[in-house]
């Protein structure tokens, strides 16, 4: 890990929504490194969010809650935004169940630490998502980039 850190990328941040409104009900996960590093995330992602869902009036998002990282959408998909700066942290997720996990610069983290996280990539028995057939070798999936 160098303390370098690439440019935010707000593809990423574009290509979470874009999932997030395409399937409604989906769970949608954004790894970041470093906690400074989600915050500039979640910055980026209040206007940039907020542009997009206006031209989807019914899937415009209720206000972010900042104390737990995600963006709730009315269509009822949910977008979080997660950290791992420590190689352990990734013991906080055990429980998560993950519909799709986009990794922000996978170069960053350890061996240990994305093949943990892929063992959380699934989508919940309790969610009946109605997954496009054109997305079903997508979802659940993980998105390096």
């Amino acid at each position: 890990m160098t303390d370098i850190d690439p440019p935010i990328r707000p593809d990423l941040l574009e290509k979470a929504l874009e999932w997030a409104l395409r399937i409604p009900g989906l769970e949608v996960f954004f790894l970041t490194r470093t906690p400074t590093r989600m915050r500039e995330y979640i910055s980026m992602s209040v206007p940039l969010y907020m542009e997009h869902a206006f031209g989807y009036i019914s899937f415009m998002p209720k206000p972010y809650r900042e104390t737990n990282g995600k963006w709730y959408l009315q269509n009822e998909s949910e977008i979080y935004f997660l950290d791992s700066l420590e190689e352990e942290d990734v013991y906080g997720y055990a429980g998560y169940e993950m519909g799709l996990l986009i990794v922000d610069n996978p170069s960053m983290f350890t061996n240990f630490q994305l093949k943990y996280m892929e063992t959380r990539v699934r989508i919940p028995s309790y969610l009946d998502l109605d997954v496009p057939l054109d997305c079903r070798d997508m979802i659940p999936g993980i998105i390096y980039d």
